[in-house]
């Protein structure tokens, strides 16, 4: 299943609407992840994954910086594109 590669720089957070369930891994660095709605943050250090279910809308910091990989969650059909764009 392809999957799709978001770049955190250090000091510009990035925002992550989510149209279907998907899981965010960290490749290299550290985010933290706030969800609307959602008192609880996430930290993720490389390697680690968080499940967002859909339309969820992800607020996310590098600390500085960081890379995710966004896939879609299965049992869903077909493939859908997280819209990202910068927070500011």
């Amino acid at each position: 299943m392809p999957s799709s590669l978001v770049v955190v720089e250090p000091g510009r957070p990035v925002r992550l609407v989510c149209p279907a369930d998907v899981a965010v891994t960290c490749v290299a660095g550290i985010a933290w992840i706030t969800t609307a709605g959602d008192t609880r943050d996430v930290v993720l250090a490389q390697g680690d994954r968080h499940l967002a279910a859909r339309r969820a809308r992800l607020f996310i910091n590098g600390m500085p910086g960081c890379v995710l990989r966004v896939e879609r969650q299965r049992p869903a059909p077909g493939m859908v594109r997280c819209a990202t764009r910068s927070a500011r």
